[in-house]
């Protein structure tokens, strides 16, 4: 394995973990470092421009949203299927997904200058708010958003291992080892 190998497995797990949690972490933007200046550092260690990074950061942002929206609907389709959910139900939880999605990209350049305290605590009301939501339209969480809670634990999704991942559909770490040839 090579250096590059090595660092390009490094940076993949760093973009991995801002895609997943999004621009803003609840310990600040990116562990120490915000969304722009991994991806001028990527593209000044690799001889590229921040354009192609932020592209390809783009592409596995949007890919990631898709695998994701897809992974509810299945789980909605499923909750609806074997009753635990009413058809209106599943179709208030996607309006609340899509609503809450646009609050979130309303509120990104105010999570960044927030206080790690006042993140906490507009991270509290959202999620208050989100309970008091589900409990006026009859909705358990807990059947519909991975257990009701995030973070740490056994993973309980069915995405298939990267052995089994599509041919056609490069890894992670084919794609930004790819940009860094």
């Amino acid at each position: 394995m090579t250096y590059k190998h090595i660092v390009a497995g490094a940076l993949v797990l760093g973009a991995t973990t801002l895609l997943v949690s999004g621009p803003v972490s609840a310990h600040g933007p990116g562990f120490g470092m915000n969304h722009d200046t991994l991806v001028q550092r990527l593209a000044s260690a690799f001889g590229k421009s921040t354009d192609e990074v932020q592209t390809v950061f783009d592409q596995l942002h949007e890919e990631h949203q898709a695998e994701m929206q897809q992974q509810l609907q299945t789980k909605l389709d499923e909750l609806v299927a074997n009753g635990s959910l009413t058809a209106e139900q599943k179709q208030l939880v996607l309006d609340k997904q899509k609503e809450n999605q646009t609050e979130r990209e309303a509120m990104k350049d105010q999570w960044q200058t927030m206080t790690p305290e006042e993140r906490k605590a507009q991270m509290e009301k959202q999620r208050e708010e989100m309970k008091t939501w589900a409990q006026e339209n009859g909705i358990d969480l807990s059947l519909v958003f991975m257990g009701g809670r995030r973070g740490p634990g056994p993973r309980t999704d069915t995405s298939p291992t990267p052995q089994a991942q599509d041919t056609q559909n490069p890894s992670l770490l084919d794609q930004v080892t790819n940009l860094f040839k």
